[in-house]
């Protein structure tokens, strides 16, 4: 008869031997299941092939991109409206890459006009001066085709100080030299804005978004356009604070600045309190490059305003308040 010894030897070999069969049956399911994740994965993508997941999904992206890039040019060749507004849809959450691609492949169809489009809105509804420096480099490989307007002096100013070869204070100068330069000039005429005119108070605008709120309130309004503000043959002023506040209210949440800049446009207009229609010391014209703004942000007291105005006009005065209410500019 064995011995306990020999047989507690016994029950320990035992043990060990059903140990290391478990620890094989553990390793062989975990084989088993990850060959049963790659037939799975496989066969979702399709198809089974001795390639990763991630490779098969970036190469299904990459033929996505492509179709998209020949939807867009073939939108282009026929509606360039609609391409540039489906590339805007999603223009401030692409890459720099797919940047490229697009307007690469959209160029030849673009002539300088939409050009200048094209950069204006990256401003205006983007802000991202590094996307700005590819499209304007893509679009303008030697330099950009000027036509003699303000605009396409800032457009490059702006490229130029987005590449850091143009100082902050070089913006904030030729932002009021313009200011300067139209002070006096007419605005209205025939139904339309002066086309001089209008560049400038959209060139004005896009320093202002590139400078942002803070020195466009802070030192532009305050303490440049102010002054200008106070005479009473401002249109030219006022419509430039007519069309930074139609362009900030649309970004800034309600905040005392903006508060501020409605009550200076409702002095000029003549909008009182509880949009009592007063007196203004401001010329008519001044006054309708206020009522203009309110229009589309206070309708009800443009209205009375265009009421009050029309009761009291000469003729002349009359047929220039008819002739700028048509306008549509903010």
């Amino acid at each position: 008869m064995p011995s306990i010894r020999k047989i507690k030897q016994r029950i320990q070999a035992y043990k060990s031997t059903v140990a290391l069969l478990n620890h094989k049956i553990k390793k062989l399911e975990t084989k088993v299941g990850d060959m049963t994740e790659i037939l799975q994965e496989s066969i979702e993508e399709g198809e089974i092939r001795n390639k990763t997941k991630e490779k098969r999904k970036r190469k299904l992206d990459e033929c996505n991109n492509e179709v998209k890039l020949l939807d867009i040019e073939e939108k282009a060749k026929t509606n360039m409206v609609e391409a540039l507004k489906e590339i805007f849809d999603t223009f401030n959450i692409m890459e720099q890459p797919e940047i490229r691609r697009i307007f690469l492949k959209i160029l030849p169809y673009l002539d300088n006009s939409l050009k200048y489009l094209i950069l204006h809105d990256i401003v205006l509804f983007s802000r991202d001066l590094d996307k700005y420096s590819t499209v304007y480099s893509i679009l303008y490989s030697d330099a950009i085709e000027k036509d003699g307007s303000e605009i396409s002096d800032v457009l490059e100013t702006i490229y130029y100080y987005s590449i850091a070869e143009e100082a902050i204070d070089g913006l904030k100068s030729r932002c009021i030299s313009i200011l300067e330069k139209y002070a006096t000039r007419t605005v209205f005429i025939e139904e339309r804005i002066v086309p001089e005119v209008f560049d400038a108070v959209t060139s004005i605008r896009l320093y202002s978004k590139v400078l942002d709120w803070c020195w466009t309130y802070n030192e532009f309004i305050r303490d440049i356009l102010y002054p200008e503000l106070k005479k009473s043959e401002s249109a030219f002023a006022v419509l430039v604070l007519s069309a930074i506040y139609a362009e900030w209210n649309k970004s800034l949440s309600p905040h005392k600045s903006l508060e501020y800049v409605i009550q200076i446009l409702d002095k000029v207009a003549g909008v009182g309190t509880g949009e009592e229609i007063t007196p203004s010391m401001h010329s008519l014209e001044a006054q309708l490059a206020s009522a203009l703004m309110l229009r589309q942000f206070r309708p009800g007291a443009s209205v009375k305003w265009h009421r009050k105005r029309i009761d009291e006009a000469s003729d002349e005065q009359k047929a220039l308040i008819e002739s700028v209410w048509k306008i549509s500019f903010f």
